[in-house]
């Protein structure tokens, strides 16, 4: 059982709240209690690592010290239920050429890239905009 907010920002009966309502609820059902919280641990930490928040309310969200807001809620289920967000990307290069072979990606957004905008957009002027995997993707793109 996980404890909210130290382990994670929301709980199982949360999120099954906000899926309910939702087309991903099938995905979502598909997951035993168990894996839903681990799922929401996992989106959780996923948060804290690759999206700060202002006035350093990722720390004061999980000492208990501010409540969780609504878009936070909203943020980590949509991580949860997405495994683009928390999975491993395959792709890291631009182009690749080994010997007389090479290889050249098309140029645009990666659905992975998407994702960390789609959360960035939920969070609206909750998130400081500064650090964790939005700067792996300019770095990978420059």
């Amino acid at each position: 059982m996980i404890t909210v907010p130290q382990d994670s920002y929301v709980s199982v009966v949360q999120a099954d709240d906000y899926f309910s309502i939702r087309p991903s609820v099938t995905q979502w059902e598909a997951n035993t209690p168990e894996q839903k919280g681990r799922l929401l641990v996992a989106a959780s930490d996923y948060l804290d690592d690759n999206f700060p928040l202002k006035n350093d309310l990722n720390k004061h969200m999980r000492d208990g010290t501010k409540p969780i807001p609504a878009a936070v809620i909203r943020a980590v289920c949509e991580i949860a239920v997405n495994p683009v967000a928390t999975g491993a990307r395959t792709r890291m290069m631009d182009a690749v050429k080994v010997g007389p072979i090479s290889v050249k990606y098309t140029e645009g957004e990666t659905e992975y890239e998407q994702q960390l905008e789609n959360i960035a957009g939920i969070l609206g002027d909750l998130y400081d905009g500064g650090s964790g995997d939005l700067i792996y993707s300019r770095l990978v793109t420059a």
